[in-house]
């Protein structure tokens, strides 16, 4: 690719000074630089002919076809003959000059000095291995160089692209530069037909399968033009020279459809239903045209497909203009691109019309420019889909990190799961035992009173660890199973309230007292179940850790979407040992309550676990013998109703029946 590209620049690259041809005469009066090529374009003596009789002799402008030449008698025929005459003059009598010339369609004859040296016919010319004829001219002071043309069926008679003028060698090394170019033209020609056929064959995309066929046209016209390769002709020796002809221009007339099309199939189109319907008729009948009607009158069908062509490029500038406010990727180049490719082929074509006689990129612009244009869609499909690659990479990798969180969040689940189940089967276990034997004792036993009180209060202790237990398994196996949380409304105060009344007979058992500030009127939408599960869990290990005629302290506040629920109490504390692994599951923290009740440690974990779902956050302060305070903090709640400026009041107050 790093040569071709450096090929292509070298081959547009190439300096052709034009010569200053009046009157049918060139002086050459210095040396031609060993890289130097003159064009010889210029007005040229043209001795026009009718039935192989002189009937007019003028200066036409070389290159240009004959339908474009005014003579005495009017517009010259695409079909006859003339004669063309140069007069160089060469007072330094330079060698090595020639001349390369091509570009002439039908039967033709260079004379030097009166002397043939070379005849063409348009079956002889396919044979020759040089199309492109290089002539060495002598050194005589004084050259006469004569064209002898004959057109008997194409519509382009005469000399139609520029002749060269430079040292043999200089023209031997550009010609030999030029074929090189050209065979990698094809190479690369041939490279984007596969990939694009490919591709589309692939994707199943039309896009890719229009350019496909914008290469295959471009390819099969490199094959039959003087500024290609002409290989066709040297493989196809016996078939018509008309007939190739004919095929290349019903090819070539396929881009009037195949160009608008893959911009459509690309970006999207406008009215495309519409435009498809018209360029298609214009295709058909420039396509009939060139089937149907004589090989000189093949101009008429050009002229259909050039107004067509610059349609098409009108339609697809459109189209990528649209899709460039849309921000397609790529829109930007591809639009410039267009206008490229536009502008040179509305200056050949007015070129082709006579209204310019210059060709500002050579003889082979419209080919250069076509296969820049593929050139850069190859560079717009890789970029396209080296970007879908790294779109695909950047999912690929996200969803690669979902499964393996996703993963790890399984198995730590499952982790905790089972030392959920290990831990809560083994004090489930315990404290069955212990009832079993309490109820032993008591069915076999004579108990007094005082005995048989004492036995059943330890009977409800163990009951109600038992279901206590139970209830955080449940809470668990709720929100493992089915993580999509459930807010509602919840009256704040109301929650309290039917807590302290679930735990009313241990705080009694315990003579506590218990103060409340909770706002009478708060209600936030939250979850109702994490709400209450920490709630109860922490007011149950506040009770359990107390001494009897001890205080807990239970307030509640909502500041600025801030809700915080602190239990304190002025129990036993946690020791240090215990403290660095209280909120962690799956370690065992079983202590004792100050009236012996039983605890696993999986309320605090199970709390803090919940939370998380919520937002919220567990903390607390401890200090041995004085006491805990835990504190739930749970962010960006929503309060439903709350009265302005309402101070918080003490809902419940429980002084033991002892102190009273």
């Amino acid at each position: 690719m790093k040569n071709y590209l450096l090929l292509l620049l070298l081959f547009i690259s190439i300096h052709c000074s034009v010569a200053q041809i009046e009157n049918g005469k060139l002086l050459i009066s210095t040396p031609l630089a060993s890289d130097e090529a003159i064009k010889l374009n210029g007005y040229w003596q043209f001795v026009d002919f009718n039935d192989s009789l002189a009937t007019d002799t003028t200066f036409q402008w070389v290159p240009g076809s004959w339908d474009k030449y005014n003579t005495s008698l009017g517009n010259k025929s695409k079909l006859g003959k003339g004669h063309y005459i140069l007069q160089i003059q060469n007072p330094k009598r330079l060698d090595s000059l020639s001349i390369l010339l091509y570009g002439i369609y039908e039967d033709y004859s260079v004379m030097v000095n009166d002397s043939l040296i070379y005849h063409q016919t348009t079956s002889s010319h396919r044979n020759n291995k040089n199309i492109r004829k290089l002539i060495l001219l002598p050194n005589s002071p004084v050259i006469t160089l004569k064209i002898e043309v004959q057109n008997q069926g194409y519509y382009l008679g005469g000399i139609n692209y520029p002749l060269k003028l430079a040292n043999y060698s200089s023209l031997e090394k550009k010609e030999a530069q030029k074929q090189s170019f050209e065979l990698l033209e094809m190479g690369f020609l041939i490279a984007i037909l596969i990939f694009a056929l490919a591709l589309g064959i692939l994707t199943k995309k039309k896009a890719y399968i229009a350019l496909a066929t914008i290469c295959f046209i471009v390819f099969y016209r490199s094959l039959l033009v003087y500024d290609g390769t002409l290989i066709m002709y040297r493989l196809l020796p016996h078939i018509p020279f008309s007939l190739l002809k004919r095929t290349e221009f019903i090819i070539v007339f396929l881009s009037i459809y195949a160009v608008p099309m893959y911009l459509v199939e690309l970006y999207g189109g406008i009215k495309w239903s519409f435009f498809s319907m018209v360029f298609l008729i214009l295709l058909l009948f420039s396509v009939s045209l060139v089937t149907f009607l004589p090989p000189h009158m093949y101009g008429e069908s050009m002229k259909v497909y050039n107004v067509s062509i610059m349609g098409s490029f009108i339609y697809a500038g459109l189209v990528t203009i649209r899709a460039t406010h849309k921000k397609v990727q790529g829109t930007r180049v591809q639009l410039a691109s267009l206008l490229m490719i536009y502008l040179i082929v509305q200056l050949e074509i007015f070129k082709t019309e006579g209204i310019i006689t210059y060709s500002f990129m050579g003889s082979n612009s419209i080919q250069t420019s076509i296969v820049l244009f593929l050139f850069i869609q190859i560079i717009l499909i890789a970029a396209k889909y080296a970007e879908a690659f790294n779109r695909l990479r950047i999912i690929t990798d996200q969803q690669e990190y979902t499964i393996a969180k996703r993963t790890e969040e399984i198995e730590k689940l499952s982790t905790m799961k089972s030392k959920l189940i290990s831990i809560l089967s083994h004090d489930l276990r315990g404290t069955l035992q212990s009832i079993k034997g309490l109820i032993y004792i008591k069915i076999n036993t004579d108990l007094n009173p005082q005995e048989e009180k004492k036995l059943n209060h330890n009977l409800l202790q163990q009951t109600e660890s038992n279901i206590s237990l139970l209830d955080n398994l449940l809470q668990w196996n709720i929100y493992d199973d089915k993580p999509a949380l459930s807010y509602s409304d919840i009256p704040i105060s109301h929650c309290v309230r039917e807590i302290l009344t679930l735990y009313q007979m241990q705080i009694d058992s315990k003579n506590l007292t218990v103060h409340t500030l909770v706002p009478e009127h708060l209600i936030i939408r939250s979850d109702k179940n994490i709400l209450e599960t920490a709630f109860r869990n922490l007011l149950s290990n506040a009770i359990k850790f107390s001494h009897p005629y001890g205080q807990i302290y239970i307030s509640i506040t909502c500041q600025s979407g801030l809700f915080v629920l602190k239990v304190r109490d002025t129990g036993i504390g946690i020791p240090q040992e215990f403290g660095k692994q209280i909120l962690q599951f799956g370690t065992k923290k079983n202590r004792k309550g100050t009236n012996n009740e039983s605890g696993s440690g999986v309320g605090l974990s199970l709390i803090y676990e919940l939370l998380l779902k919520i937002d919220g956050k567990l903390f607390f302060e401890s200090e041995v013998g004085k006491g805990s305070e835990f504190t739930v903090r749970i962010p960006n709640v929503q309060v439903k109703v709350q009265e302005p400026e309402t101070p918080p009041i003490i809902l419940h107050t429980q002084y033991s029946k002892k102190a009273g």
